[in-house]
């Protein structure tokens, strides 16, 4: 048995992964999806939000689980998953990207972004320049653009505005605990957001993982390929 935690990505939530816990809990395995703070109804003040206060958040629940523990995140959730690997260290038997931000060392989740090829998806940024939003229309076509219709428009009903701080932070990670967690990337060939294909390789040059699988997927493959994602994420090795 092995329990895996769920990070979301942007404008996202704990709500994303419905398909995917009940397969993997069929398995026999154990399952959290969480709501980052600032996410999901927990409304403190944006600009208190850091990604240090989301990295500890992911930690902590991830601790909660019995081991051995995965962190398996999506898109902007992988600086997320980063970080609370690297203040989980020895504790985490496995990280995995999901079409995710994939970070080194020193650098920000939006210059990580900067690599892409790809535009950016547009956001609608707050007056104060605390949050961000996604536009319904632009999230439909970038993000679901192979995701059945109803699955769509029933996750486009949920997205909220997030936390702009956490991906201007810089990651904090080192080789005596961040280093020591396997990781695992899960591209997406339908993915029409800025993870590209430039995106992948840049990232993937500078924090080499232990396994790459491709899913025939859109950008959100816990809607357009929930079975093939399952079995992606039990192929990734671990450090057991």
């Amino acid at each position: 048995m092995t329990s895996y935690l769920f990070i979301a990505g942007a404008c996202h939530g704990g709500w994303c992964w419905e398909l995917i816990e009940p397969l993997l809990q069929q398995r026999g395995h154990e399952t959290r999806a969480i709501d980052l703070p600032g996410m999901g109804g927990d409304r403190p003040r944006y600009a208190d939000v850091s990604l240090n206060l989301w990295a500890r958040s992911a930690a902590d629940a991830a601790l909660t689980l019995p081991a051995p523990r995965v962190v398996v995140a999506h898109s902007r959730g992988g600086i997320v998953a980063s970080q609370a690997s690297e203040l989980l260290g020895e504790e985490c038997a496995g990280s995995i990207y999901i079409a995710a931000l994939l970070v080194p060392d020193g650098v920000s989740g939006f210059e990580a972004a900067a690599w892409s090829g790809a535009p950016a998806i547009a956001a609608n940024i707050a007056v104060d320049g605390a949050s961000m939003s996604l536009d319904r229309a632009v999230a439909r076509d970038r993000l679901y653009n192979r995701t059945p219709e109803e699955l769509a428009e029933h996750a486009l009903d949920r997205l909220e505005p997030e936390p702009l701080a956490p991906l201007a932070q810089k990651l904090v990670l080192s080789k005596a605990r961040y280093g020591v967690v396997p990781r695992t990337f899960l591209a997406c060939a339908r993915d029409n957001s800025t993870i590209d294909a430039k995106l992948r390789g840049e990232m993937l040059s500078r924090s080499p993982c232990e396994m790459v699988r491709v899913i025939d997927a859109d950008h959100s493959p816990f809607y357009s390929a929930p079975a093939d994602l399952v079995e992606a994420i039990l192929a990734a090795p671990l450090r057991i």
